[in-house]
């Protein structure tokens, strides 16, 4: 047999949608930035007594948008991680 860790309690899944509405970029309220929505998902699971996997995705629609004018964002990022806990 196999030794099994199914501890569900400590898996999660996360969704954050922000949206960002039209605005100034600047104090004398000359130049507009345009609205945007980005959207990340995450997941972890919990795979052994003390160890997780996590995936995850930041602006998962590949939104063009700019927090700053003239500083675009970047588009979709994906990330992968391992997390073991010493204590």
């Amino acid at each position: 047999k196999y030794p099994q860790y199914n501890d569900m309690s400590d898996n999660s899944a996360v969704i954050i949608v922000r949206h960002v509405g039209k605005r100034y970029d600047d104090p004398a309220n000359a130049r507009k930035a345009e609205p945007y929505t980005t959207a990340d998902v995450s997941v972890r699971y919990h795979v052994q007594e003390r160890t997780f996997l996590s995936i995850g995705s930041q602006n998962i629609l590949n939104e063009d948008y700019q927090d700053t004018l003239d500083y675009p964002m970047p588009g979709r990022i994906y990330t992968i991680g391992i997390q073991y806990d010493l204590l």
